[in-house]
């Protein structure tokens, strides 16, 4: 039997379970022979696999296994040598336009997505550009001047402004939306504002009395989806990190090579690659008899691979 659940506390259970089944049956040999079972999480089961069949592989058993957080610790380091300083100035601008974007961790789920998927950093040219069409897709008939939709915003928010005293609505939600509208006027006059400071605009609720009144700032603000820069920044995001992933993923596995280490996912990439070898096959199929998956919803692509 072999037996597989994601976490080493479960697969620790799972074992003891079993071990304390066969003693109650008075199997003591079968339950002292469970070491050897090939009971584990996903990444122990493949490691065994590896270690048996590493010359097969190409190499040296016993290799040396990143944990996922050394693993996470060298994908940073190695995302960190890759950037150029002009895509460190654009990435920080596209910061600012995003709010507090993430884009170091969008790579790292770009790489891991594409390793659990078996792709490789040269298709992801490819991802991107349907990322890329798919966003751009879902936004408004751009305009041709972004400039003329800034305008149009301060203007809403000054007419607003100049009536809102004497509307006499003192609900506290209301005063903080007028508050968040003069800065981002403010703002807006210096030069662009990040895309949510639109979006709060365009879906702020205010009171009853100024809700008439505030109709003029939300619909220039919900505008900004035709914002030419609004596409540009989304374009030039998405391009960044999948052409960022690709570069990371291929110095990556020439960081590993160096240092003589594998990783969890490179445990999974070479037991299927193992696993479609007619010789592995054939010994495997003489020793298993079942394969039990706990857990199973969790399955990555390259794990099921591996199941079936």
């Amino acid at each position: 039997i072999l037996a597989t659940t994601f976490t080493v506390k479960a697969a620790s259970e799972l074992k003891q379970r079993v071990r304390g089944k066969l003693l109650k049956s008075g199997l003591c040999a079968e339950a002292e022979r469970l070491g050897a079972a090939r009971f584990g999480t996903v990444n122990a089961v493949c490691e065994r696999l590896v270690d048996e069949y590493a010359f097969e592989l190409g190499l040296p058993p016993g290799m040396s296994v990143l944990d996922e957080e050394a693993a996470e610790r060298a994908m940073k380091e190695v995302i960190s040598s890759v950037l150029t300083d002009d895509e460190i100035e654009l990435a920080g601008r596209l910061d600012q336009a995003f709010q507090k974007w993430e884009w170091r961790d969008k790579i790292g789920e770009i790489v891991a997505l594409a390793r659990s998927n078996g792709i490789a950093a040269e298709a992801l040219p490819g991802f991107a550009e349907r990322s890329r069409e798919g966003c751009l897709a879902l936004l408004g008939k751009t305009e041709s001047d972004g400039t003329g939709l800034e305008l149009k915003l301060i203007e809403a928010g000054e007419s607003f402004l100049a009536v809102f005293p004497s509307l006499s609505d003192t609900t506290g939600g209301t005063g903080g939306i007028v508050r968040n509208l003069r800065l981002t006027l403010r703002k807006l006059r210096e030069g662009p504002v990040a895309w949510k400071e639109w979006a709060k605009l365009a879906s702020a609720s205010t009171g009853a009395r100024s809700r008439d009144a505030f109709a003029a700032v939300q619909e220039a603000a919900a505008a900004h989806d035709t914002h030419p820069g609004l596409r540009s920044d989304m374009a030039s995001a998405i391009d960044l990190v999948f052409e960022l992933a690709g570069r990371t993923m291929r110095e990556y596995q020439i960081f590993k090579q160096t240092h003589g280490v594998i990783d969890f996912p490179d445990q999974e990439m070479y037991a299927l690659e193992l696993l479609d070898r007619p010789d592995v096959r054939e010994k495997l199929s003489h020793e298993l008899d079942l394969v039990l998956v706990d857990e199973f919803q969790d399955t990555s692509p390259i794990q099921l691979a591996i199941f079936l």
